[in-house]
């Protein structure tokens, strides 16, 4: 089952208005792909797409922290993976790592909230 993967890293990459070709895209991957295995990109959520949207609920208490990037990417998960994903956070990061070295990936959503930075990751089954 597909799960969604999301990080965060504690620095923004500024990757509005670049020209994302094939070449940016894979520098763009190496950059999230070092940030993993420097142990600077925290899994912050697992979740099936449609969970999330229902239980999607700002928090405007709470404001959004400054200047950082959230990426998500979608991987195979089974359901013992997706509902204890802290204790697979290692395997977790090891599969997201193989998606962002494939070349079958490309960035489907980019946007902004307040400071943070949102990428969000699809295979391109093309």
């Amino acid at each position: 089952m597909y799960a969604i993967c999301e990080f965060k890293l504690p620095v923004k990459l500024h990757v509005a208005g670049m020209g994302i070709n094939k070449e940016a895209l894979k520098d763009i991957s190496l950059t999230l792909i070092s940030f993993i295995k420097e142990g600077q990109a925290e899994l912050v959520d697992v979740f099936q797409y449609e969970t999330q949207i229902m239980n999607h609920n700002d928090d405007e208490e709470n404001p959004p922290p400054l200047d950082c990037t959230f990426f998500q990417v979608s991987i195979n998960l089974d359901s013992h993976e997706r509902q204890d994903w802290r204790t697979f956070d290692t395997l977790i990061k090891d599969k997201v790592i193989a998606e962002l070295e494939s070349d079958e990936l490309y960035i489907s959503t980019l946007w902004h909230r307040g400071r943070e930075e949102h990428l969000g990751f699809v295979k391109d089954y093309n």
